[in-house]
């Protein structure tokens, strides 16, 4: 190799390990090897005292026991035990990337100053573990700021979701904590009156033991959604300074006290709404929570709201026709017939019969979800919106109305013969309703 050749490849060799240094070298301001940590590893099991801070408003949690934390700032008050163990897990797996910034005009931007930020400070009872700001979250990171220090470093992981709740979401908000199996009567009273449901043991069925409204047979999926929302009641806030006048308890909507096998009785008492809200209070807690509707409703039960649902149960394949009447807009009418295994709609041969189908299948077993509290002129029923008749092969008829008036989205359907007014959903309606211009 001669001497050219030898002199271009020792400064290729050179070059090359130039190139290979610039790309494995360390960034400016970053250390190789493990790095230094801002904040030493918190032994979440010395942990007494947490303190949060956020817009100007502290939340103090402090250990009430092995596993219970209590809330003492703002309010004393039980702390909800799924919120504080999110947050010691976060302070316990605390992890640390690159230092961001140690430029203090940088804090706002990635907020970790006193206007943005979420000041922690972690305490063992005697002395502070840690006082941090917890930032913004950048892609896997969260910026942190130790309080009193200018650097912002990257903190692994997604945390300000742990710090940043609102003072009712660090509350314990159970009302009532049963075992379902173990209750053996409840009594519901309304001003409807009250119904008293009994059952010897849990393999037993519930039964009405006395009743306002006379009970032929029992809804067990109302008995079941009862007894789910009653023995695991949760607010979704709390109604505090609010006396029970105003709450509506000194004279509740309605009252039910559950008995265990032990005889043990529990109480709630469902009070007045506002909107959606609605105020309940355990006899023996005098907090006030609040429920949303949805759940009241399942609790807001009138004796005849036990009765079993079914407006009517027969065999499709016994229906020899259906004539619908859309009274509604001037729909018009139609009688649809069977004919061997055909339909005819006003005598004319329908094409695709795969809704009558539906139709009659949904009708074979037709339940309601409930029933009406308004009457039937409110309902209009006097002035409906659809009228269907049925005749079977042994020639009994069966008719029904459905109103015209919706009222909290249901619709009133009634069947002729029987006092019940029964409340639809109307996508539970048009399994049957089918328009009659669809089959002329």
């Amino acid at each position: 190799m001669n001497r050219k050749t030898l002199g271009a490849l020792l400064i290729f060799i050179l070059l090359l390990g130039i190139v290979y240094y610039l790309m494995t070298r360390p960034e400016k301001g970053e250390r190789q090897g493990e790095r230094p940590r801002p904040l030493a590893k918190i032994d979440t099991k010395l942990l007494k005292r947490v303190s949060i801070t956020h817009k100007g408003a502290t939340v103090v949690l402090e250990r009430a026991g092995q596993d219970r934390w209590q809330l003492t700032r703002p309010v004393s008050y039980p702390a909800d035990s799924g919120a504080v163990e999110g947050l010691v897990e976060k302070l316990k797996e605390l992890e640390f990337g690159d230092l961001v910034t140690e430029l203090k005009a940088k804090h706002a931007e990635h907020e970790v100053d006193e206007a943005k930020g979420i000041r922690v400070v972690v305490s063992d009872g005697k002395k502070d573990l840690a006082d941090f700001y917890v930032g913004k979250v950048v892609d896997s990171f969260t910026m942190l700021r130790l309080n009193g220090k200018d650097q912002v470093f990257q903190a692994v992981g997604s945390l300000r979701y742990a710090f940043e709740r609102e003072i009712k979401d660090w509350r314990n908000r159970t009302i009532l904590e049963l075992k379902p199996e173990e209750l053996r009567k409840l009594q519901v009273t309304t001003p409807e009156g009250a119904i008293v449901l009994a059952r010897p043991d849990e393999k037993t069925p519930w039964k009405a033991e006395r009743s306002a409204a006379k009970i032929d047979q029992l809804d067990s999926a109302t008995v079941s959604n009862l007894l789910s929302t009653f023995s695991s009641l949760s607010a979704v806030d709390f109604a505090d300074g609010m006396d029970a006048a105003k709450a509506g308890l000194d004279k509740p909507a309605a009252t039910i006290v559950a008995t265990d096998k032990a005889g043990k009785q529990t109480t709630l008492l469902i009070g007045g709404h506002e909107g959606e809200d609605y105020r309940v209070r355990a006899q023996d807690n005098p907090q006030i929570f609040v429920i949303k509707k949805y759940t009241a409703e399942n609790l807001l039960l009138r004796p005849v709201d036990f009765r079993e649902k079914t407006v009517i149960s027969l065999k499709a394949e016994d229906v020899v026709s259906l004539k619908i009447d859309k009274k509604k807009d001037g729909g018009g009418a139609v009688t649809l017939t069977r004919k061997g295994e055909e339909w005819l709609g006003d005598g004319k041969k329908v094409t695709d019969a795969a809704k009558i189908k539906s139709a009659l299948e949904a009708l074979a077993s037709l339940k309601a979800e409930g029933f009406a509290r308004a009457t039937a002129a409110e309902l209009g029923l006097g002035k409906p919106d659809w009228v269907v008749e049925i005749l079977m092969k042994d020639r009994t008829r069966h008719e029904l109305t459905v109103g015209s008036v919706e009222q909290d989205g249901f619709r009133a359907l009634t069947r002729k013969g029987y006092d019940d007014i029964f409340t639809f959903r109307q996508y539970a309606l048009d399994r049957f309703l089918l328009d009659p211009k669809d089959y002329k």
